[in-house]
C-alpha cells in the first residue's frame, strides 16, 4: 500500500510505503465502511496497529472510495493537534459531507477511466475486424456467446447466429500455411475451421475475437 497524495505532516511522504502506517485504511478498504476515530491509539479498531502507543493523530476520519461494489481507495481527514480536532468536531457533519463529495468525485473519474478503457477495447476489436473483412469473423462476449458475426462467418456456418448463441472453441493442435485449426461446437453441430484466435488484453472479460478464413468443414 502506498500513499498517492497528502498534505501538512504527510506532504513529504507521498508515494511512500504505508504497509506499517495504513492500518485503518486497510480495514476501510476491506469493509467498505467509513471509520471515525475520535481517540486514535485508544479505540478498539486501533488494537493490532503497530503505531497504537505512539500515534501522532488526535482524530481521523477515513472514507472509502467505491467503484460499484468494490472499494478502490480511501480518503482520510486527520487532525494532528487538539485545536484541529476541536475544529473538526465543531462541524463534523460538514467535514463528512466534504469527504463524501471528494470520494464521490474520485469514484466518478475512476468510472470514467474504466469506461474509456472499455471503449478502447471496442475500438481495437473493430480495427481487427476492419483488417479482416474478407474473412469469417466471430466476436465473442462473456461466456463465449456471440456478440457479432460478419456475413462470411454466417455463410460458411450456414446458420443464424444470435447474441444467445454459444460456441465452444478448442484448438485441434494442427496447422496449415501458418493457420491453426479449431473445432467449433454449435447447437450440437461441429465444425473444423482454419484461422487465428485473438484475445484482447484490454478487457478480456468483455470481448474475445475469433477469426478464420471463410473455408470450413461441417463434421
Amino acid at each position: 500500500m502506498t500513499g498517492s497524495s497528502g498534505s501538512r505532516i504527510y506532504a513529504g511522504h507521498v508515494n511512500e510505503d504505508m504497509s506499517s502506517e495504513g492500518y485503518v485504511y486497510r480495514h476501510v478498504l476491506r469493509t467498505g465502511s467509513m471509520e471515525i476515530i475520535h481517540a486514535p491509539g485508544k479505540e478498539e479498531i486501533c488494537r493490532g496497529c503497530p503505531k497504537q502507543n505512539v500515534c501522532r493523530e488526535e482524530i481521523e476520519i477515513s472514507m472509502p472510495i467505491r467503484l460499484g461494489e468494490k472499494s478502490i481507495g480511501v480518503i482520510g481527514l486527520i487532525g494532528s493537534s487538539r485545536e484541529q480536532k476541536e475544529r473538526i468536531l465543531s462541524d463534523e457533519s460538514m467535514y463528512l459531507e466534504l469527504l463524501w463529495q471528494i470520494a464521490d468525485f474520485i469514484s466518478a473519474k475512476a468510472a470514467e477511466a474504466t469506461e474509456l478503457r472499455r471503449h478502447k477495447a471496442l475500438l481495437e476489436t473493430l480495427d481487427r475486424v476492419i483488417s479482416h473483412v474478407e474473412k469469417g469473423i466471430l466476436i465473442f462476449g462473456k461466456e463465449d456467446r456471440v456478440a457479432s458475426a460478419n456475413e462470411a462467418a454466417r455463410k460458411e456456418l450456414s446458420m443464424e447466429l444470435s447474441e444467445e448463441t454459444r460456441i465452444e472453441v478448442s484448438p485441434t493442435g494442427d496447422s496449415i500455411n501458418h493457420q491453426n485449426e479449431y473445432r467449433l461446437r454449435i447447437d450440437g453441430r461441429e465444425y473444423l475451421v482454419m484461422g487465428h484466435l485473438y484475445d484482447l488484453d484490454r478487457d478480456p472479460e468483455r470481448f474475445r475475437s475469433r477469426f478464420w478464413n471463410p473455408s470450413c468443414s461441417d463434421t
